[in-house]
């Protein structure tokens, strides 16, 4: 505990200095990284599963220091890409979406920090929706951008590939079902035919008893007679 503490002492004297860099935050947020890897480590060789509010302590101040950062340096490109590649990392989208809206505006023409954007709805959070109206709004910023129109054309061909698959799997589902219910349909008829023959079997043989007691009852009384 003293050497942690004694730790971010000295990455703290360090990121307050008005000379800080960029270089002196990303190494503090390197250690709190691995503080906490270290102990989900030791949880999982201990076999604990349990969690307690302890255990998001470094993740909260790993935020803490990534909202510094961008304070300190908020207009370049690559702080903020090394940042919400963390958030990415971290699986935090609210964090992701945090960066993303506040960086926004020193961006606008940016072509990459557009396309993370863009590429986090679609690949990872898999909202080809959202992804799409987000590159229109980018566009809309960046109408003479050519690289960013050609990247467009990259987006709407994935975009349509992935419907087209969608729309496929869609039908293979339906005939799945459709054959499903088909052979439903067929098993229920085949025991409505089964029970209707057992019951015509069984009202033929109730036939055959009435004559053989109705035969039985002529032959005692033609006896009965004599």
């Amino acid at each position: 505990v003293k050497t942690i503490v004694s730790q971010r002492e000295n990455f703290e004297y360090r990121m307050i200095k008005n000379s800080s860099k960029a270089v002196d935050f990303l190494e503090a947020l390197e250690y709190e990284l691995q503080l906490e890897n270290s102990i989900r480590k030791k949880k999982a060789s201990m076999n604990i599963s349990t969690t307690s509010p302890k255990d998001f302590q470094f993740i909260r101040r790993t935020f803490r220091l990534i909202g510094r950062l961008l304070k300190k340096h908020r207009g370049d490109f690559q702080v903020i890409r090394i940042c919400l590649k963390l958030c990415i990392q971290l699986n935090s989208p609210k964090q992701f979406y945090n960066i993303f809206l506040r960086s926004k505006k020193y961006m606008m023409s940016s072509v990459d920090f557009w396309l993370i954007g863009i590429y986090f709805e679609f690949d990872i959070l898999r909202n080809p929706i959202k992804a799409q109206k987000l590159f229109h709004q980018a566009l809309s910023y960046n109408r003479t951008n050519l690289s960013l129109w050609v990247e467009f054309v990259v987006f709407e061909l994935k975009f349509d590939k992935l419907f087209n698959d969608r729309e496929i799997l869609r039908k293979k589902i339906e005939n799945m079902e459709n054959e499903k219910t088909t052979d439903q349909e067929k098993s229920i008829e085949k025991i409505k035919i089964n029970f209707n023959n057992k019951i015509d079997n069984e009202e033929e043989y109730q036939g055959e008893e009435d004559v053989i007691q109705l035969e039985s009852s002529d032959d005692e009384q033609e006896i009965n007679d004599q």
